[in-house]
């Protein structure tokens, strides 16, 4: 198993891979994310990352994700047809991580509009069930 993932054949990094790999398409300041790295360079990135997600500091993350969940949702239509996807999934990771990383409130759209390819979901025929994620508000 050790060698299997050591292989540049199953690298997530595209400097890495062997087979062409080219990561998530998405400009190069959010391509070099976690996602996309390997071996040194993701352990010294993870540690940078790490303390900000210590059993401490998760009561107030988790009041974030709360808070963010309920806006989010005040924001829906009070009837007719909802995109889960497109009203509330999309943004919602966006908003989370720019409110744990101490944005303040009035870039949160910039932020947003900048990460939005990361989270985008696959509207496109390989991933056509999650079209169905229109439902009725009630």
């Amino acid at each position: 198993m050790t060698r299997l993932l050591a292989d540049n054949l199953m690298s997530a990094d595209k400097a890495d891979s062997s087979t062409g790999f080219l990561g998530q398409s998405l400009p190069p300041a959010l391509d070099a994310n976690l996602l996309n790295m390997d071996g040194a360079r993701h352990r010294r990135v993870r540690s940078l990352a790490q303390s900000a997600f210590s059993a401490r500091r998760l009561p107030a993350q988790r009041e974030v994700v709360r808070k963010t969940a309920e806006e989010l949702v005040a924001t829906l239509p009070d009837s007719g047809w909802i995109d889960l996807v497109e009203d509330w999934c999309e943004p919602f990771p966006a908003l989370v991580i720019g409110r744990l990383l101490g944005l303040p409130e009035d870039q949160l759209p910039a932020f947003q509009a900048a990460a939005r390819p990361m989270f985008r979901i696959d509207t496109s025929e390989a991933g056509a069930g999650i079209r169905d994620s229109l439902v009725p508000r009630v």
